[in-house]
């Protein structure tokens, strides 16, 4: 759903996990597909992040991208795909996909990273943390919190509204620092995006 929002977006995309021809199957000539093995290798990341990459969208393990982000001068903004969404007790059990979003190792891995190389600074980070994210048309009311103690609002949201959210931060980068935020589903009005 994030790739459809970006090639809607008419954003280049690069892919990992797909093989080139599932890319081209599912989204024609706007995707470049990478291996998501190079992911492990921090020179195979760092290679594919010297192509151009402006902007980096880490929805699963990040592997070596936190390490090759924070070398590249060129990547500007690093959006991590959390969850807030409350997980089941099967989830707690097998690792559902909300729970392993949930794992806030995944945006520390960046936070580090960015100390590390760039002595605080490097591309700025958004940390989203949709709620239980379920299938669904988008253009519902969207309500965002800020995290608290790390606790979460809890909720949920479709698929479609969780990935324009995701894709509407690379306009709005932080300032400084990190920005965390909680989106779920909400009764009311639909979202206006600029406020």
């Amino acid at each position: 759903a994030i790739v459809v929002q970006l090639i809607v977006a008419k954003q280049p995309v690069v892919a990992t996990g797909l093989s080139a021809d599932a890319a081209a199957a599912r989204f024609g000539p706007y995707v470049t597909a990478a291996d998501a093995s190079d992911l492990a290798d921090e020179q195979e990341t760092a290679y594919l992040l010297r192509k151009g990459v402006r902007a980096v969208i880490c929805c699963g393990e990040p592997g070596a991208l936190p390490a090759a982000a924070a070398r590249d001068g060129k990547v500007k903004h690093v959006v991590v795909v959390g969850s807030c969404g409350k997980t089941g007790v099967l989830d707690a059990v097998f690792g559902g996909e909300d729970a392993r979003r949930k794992d806030p190792k995944r945006a520390d891995a960046f936070v580090k990273a960015f100390e590390r190389e760039g002595g605080g600074g490097g591309p700025a980070l958004t940390v989203v943390r949709p709620g239980a994210v379920r299938p669904g048309l988008g253009g519902k009311a969207v309500a965002f919190s800020q995290p608290n103690d790390g606790a979460g609002a809890g909720g949920a949201i479709n698929l479609e509204d969780a990935a324009e959210c995701v894709v509407r931060c690379l306009g709005a980068p932080p300032k400084k620092g990190v920005l965390t935020f909680d989106a779920v589903e909400t009764k009311g009005e639909r979202r206006s995006w600029k406020a």
